[in-house]
């Protein structure tokens, strides 16, 4: 009787479940991994969503500051669309590496929209087949005039 034949006797197990536990460990750490990964891979998405979002209403702000100045004679309070967007894209430009943004002009010079883009390579994730994350903010600002909430002669 050999050392094997000795514990097959001792623990009841057949031959058709030895490795099974070996099976079962793996199932876990690619468990495990993925938790890991979804984790590290998750927050860094997030931070960069809310950096894309900051962004995006900054680029927003600077282009709703180009308010055309001939329009504003007449009255009218709208954007000029070339200096509104040369704007936010100068702060799109100073974001960085690896930034990506668009600055539009709409409503007929009343609203500015900015979409900002970030493609991060993945951490942990990419050793399971995902090698790139997005992280993408969308801001739409309209142009205002007065103060809202007040009526005339309240005090």
């Amino acid at each position: 009787m050999n050392a094997r034949d000795r514990c097959r006797g001792r623990s009841g197990l057949m031959d058709s479940e030895t490795g099974s536990m070996t099976v079962f460990l793996a199932a876990w750490v690619v468990a495990l991994w993925l938790v890991v990964g979804l984790v590290v891979d998750g927050g860094r998405v997030m931070a960069a969503r809310a950096a894309a979002e900051t962004l995006a209403l900054e680029a927003a702000r600077q282009a709703a500051t180009a308010v055309s100045a001939g329009a504003l004679r007449t009255g009218r309070v709208v954007l000029d669309p070339a200096v509104a967007t040369a704007a936010g894209s100068a702060v799109l430009a100073s974001a960085g590496p690896g930034w990506r943004g668009t600055v539009t002009v709409e409503d007929g010079g009343r609203a500015v929209v900015v979409a900002v883009q970030r493609r991060l390579p993945s951490d942990v994730l990419g050793l399971v087949g995902v090698p790139w994350l997005e992280a993408r903010a969308q801001v739409a600002v309209a142009l205002g005039s007065g103060v809202a909430g007040l009526s005339p002669g309240a005090s």
